[in-house]
């Protein structure tokens, strides 16, 4: 394999770099310095998910002795630490690690449990209950504004979805009698709302950060909506219509932007559309179970080459 330590050496005696820069990238050329960014990240989430998972089990096991509202003040109070710590970070004009955005996020999960967990025990909302899923749109939106924080912003837009009943409803697809056609209109409103709050934040220049959010929130909203239609067979031709303009699209746009995740999407979702209308259209199961499988197979061949396309793009 080619090393470009001597090319850094040279530019190093040309003057074109310091010595602490000409050790850095010395370092990462041969190994010795490599980023666990992406590593941290997914760590980060799943400790997340493990403390409120493991909060959530404590609080069940001892339900009885404390009650609801003990409950619901500890789960407060904790939430409560969790932004406290992030206040702290920002008063003093820090930047926040990583870790820090992950005790932001278990404390905006926390949040949602709190509220969540007081409308089951307590009704307060009555036949309103979904809107204790706006205030959280509200709430996580506020907030993750506040403290520049992508995690947040991915709350509000996940609550978001269930508030207009589109995740509710993804478990559908793949039943027999479903009646989630209904739904793939909301899923479409829902995309186009994240792409207009994407067109606004970008506009505003103020958190450019939060664009690729909205862009993944408002693909997978309009894919969700596409895939809900090809569950139905009265909605069946513009369901497959839409996802194979969609997939089209997404692969496009990864291409063109370098963007794997785009280009997951768009392969992704089609061969689910896919398999969805072959279910819906045929009623041999071996047949459709062959056609399955070579969906998979295709798709998993042109992620193969998307993936070297757009590698050897970015070389």
């Amino acid at each position: 394999m080619h090393s470009l330590e001597p090319e850094i050496s040279q530019l190093h005696l040309a003057g074109h770099l310091d010595g602490q820069a000409a050790q850095r990238f010395a370092a990462m050329e041969h190994g010795a310095v490599f980023s666990l960014y992406y590593e941290l990240r997914i760590i980060g989430y799943a400790a997340v998910l493990l403390v409120v998972t493991g909060i959530g089990l404590l609080l069940k096991e001892h339900f009885d002795r404390i009650g609801p509202v003990a409950v619901a003040w500890i789960i407060g109070l904790l939430a409560a630490g969790c932004y406290a710590h992030a206040l702290r970070s920002r008063w003093r004009g820090e930047d926040r690690s990583i870790i820090g955005d992950y005790v932001l996020l278990l404390g905006g999960m926390l949040v949602s449990a709190d509220i969540a967990f007081l409308e089951v025990q307590f009704h307060w909302l009555g036949d309103r209950w979904a809107l204790h899923l706006l205030m959280l749109v509200v709430f996580h939106g506020v907030c993750a504004w506040v403290f520049d924080s992508r995690l947040l912003l991915s709350l509000s837009l996940a609550a978001f979805a269930g508030w207009m009943g589109v995740s509710r409803h993804l478990d559908d697809l793949l039943s027999s009698g479903s009646n989630t056609g209904q739904y793939g209109m909301r899923a479409l409103l829902a995309g186009l709302a994240a792409w207009v709050g994407r067109e606004l934040n970008h506009r505003s220049a103020r958190r450019p950060r939060f664009d690729e959010v909205y862009e993944h929130y408002a693909i997978n909203f309009a894919f969700w909506g596409g895939l809900m239609w090809c569950g139905q067979l009265r909605t069946l031709l513009a369901g497959v219509l839409l996802t194979a303009v969609l997939s089209a699209g997404a692969v496009f746009l990864g291409r063109r932007r370098r963007s794997e995740w785009f280009a997951v999407y768009g392969v992704v979702y089609g061969a689910l559309g896919f398999c969805l209308a072959c279910a819906q259209l045929l009623r041999d199961p071996f047949l459709v179970s062959a056609l399955v499988l070579a969906a998979i197979a295709a798709g998993v061949s042109l992620l193969r080459n998307l993936h070297q396309q757009i590698r050897e793009a970015s070389e």
